[in-house]
Order: structure tokens, then C-alpha cells, then sequence
């Protein structure tokens, strides 16, 4: 899928694609705009899956991970929305475990807003915005946004 027109906030945790009403409209919405597009020299040109065809695949050999700092605070009401959500996909499924994620919040992600923004230099003479540079200032915690990407990646 082309990424072509597409700035990003922060290009790990970014993405883009259709809002569909179901997941079988997302398949058939993907199935049409995924595949190699010359002008974005992120594109890699390799054969597009069968999305649709994937939709009626079994999914009880599936396990779930749960990150449990996605679940903090949560309304009453959406806590047992939730659960009663995982008891059917526990069902479906071999089941839910706890996972581990790194921290967002020690991962210092500004360090890839500071190279987007370093990168805008040859177009716009430099710098960042003002309200950029007070939001996402330099320091050592940017320098970890590298450990968080390899983490995420491994």
C-alpha cells in the first residue's frame, strides 16, 4: 500500500487505510489499494495476499496478547465491554495471555518527530515550528526512541 502523500506524526506508531463499517469491507477496501507503487520509495513490489479469501480463515489456532497498561482506568461500563468481548474471543481462540510492551512514555518518540522535522530543513529553510519545538524538545530521553523501535521490532 502507498504511503504517498502521507505525513506522519511518528512513523512507528502511524498508519493510514480506509474506515469501513466491517471488517469483510476493510478485506475487500485492502485488496484493492494494497500493492507496489512506483512513486513511494517506501514500496516494496511484492505479490498482494488474498485478503478476502483470508476473511473466512479459522481463527481458533490464534492466541491473543493483552498489554495490560491499555486497559488502565477504564469506565465501569467499558471494563465489562471489554471483558465480555475477551470471554467470546477466549472462546474463539486458544485463549488470551498477558504480554509486555515497551513504555510510550520512557521511549522518547520525539526523537523521530525531531528527524522529520530536522529532514524539513531543504524545504522550508529549517527549524521547526514554533509550538513543534516547545512540544518535542531535544534531549537524552529522544535517544531512546531507537530502543523502543528495536523492541517493538524484535
Amino acid at each position: 500500500m502507498s504511503f504517498r502523500g502521507i505525513v506522519p506524526y511518528s512513523w512507528s506508531l502511524d498508519h493510514c487505510g480506509p474506515i469501513t463499517r466491517s471488517t469483510e469491507d476493510a478485506a475487500w477496501i485492502l485488496q484493492q489499494i494494497a500493492g507496489y507503487d512506483a512513486l513511494d520509495i517506501d514500496s516494496l513490489d511484492r505479490p498482494v495476499p488474498d485478503f478476502v479469501a483470508g476473511m473466512v480463515m479459522p481463527v481458533r489456532d490464534f492466541r491473543i496478547g493483552l498489554a495490560p497498561q491499555f486497559f488502565d482506568h477504564l469506565d465501569d461500563e467499558i471494563a465489562r465491554a471489554v471483558e465480555d468481548a475477551l470471554g467470546v474471543l477466549n472462546r474463539l481462540t486458544r485463549g488470551s495471555h498477558e504480554v509486555g510492551l515497551p513504555s510510550l512514555l520512557k521511549a522518547g518518540v520525539s526523537a523521530e518527530v525531531a528527524a522529520y522535522h530536522e529532514n524539513l530543513r531543504g524545504v522550508n529553510g529549517g527549524g521547526y515550528e514554533p509550538a513543534t519545538a516547545r512540544a518535542f524538545p531535544a534531549g537524552q530521553d529522544s535517544a531512546r526512541a531507537t530502543d523502543y523501535i528495536k523492541d517493538g521490532a524484535s
